[in-house]
């Protein structure tokens, strides 16, 4: 992963921390063949999901990625920005315990 990107996911990171998301976890992901970065943050409520939806595109396209797709829009539970390299997934309390997504990627991988 090029220093831009890394830099970008790190900065992401603080940011949804600055912005009030819980439990941010910011992970390499060496096992996938799809993506080299995962993001993940939960969320108070479907307007904080859409204030750090906002914020993860500004600040994403300010680094120079491109957002290639958005899965789970219209869904108040979860949604995942995909970036190529970088997958930013945000979910509500609930599905965030019910996927439990950084079990995929350990901590020997963190970046946060």
């Amino acid at each position: 992963m090029d220093k831009k990107i890394t830099d970008a996911v790190k900065m992401l990171g603080k940011s949804l921390v600055l912005k009030g998301g819980k439990d941010v976890v910011v992970r390499k992901t060496p096992t996938s063949p799809l993506f080299d970065c995962i993001v993940i943050a939960t969320c108070e409520n479907s307007g904080h999901m859409d204030g750090l939806i906002a914020s993860s595109r500004n600040l994403m396209k300010k680094a120079g990625l491109t957002e290639r797709h958005v899965e789970g829009r219209g869904s108040s539970e979860w949604v995942a920005l995909d970036y190529d390299t970088v997958v930013v997934h945000l979910f509500d309390k609930d599905a965030r315990n019910a996927f439990k997504l950084e079990r995929l990627w350990p901590d020997p991988d963190a970046m946060d």
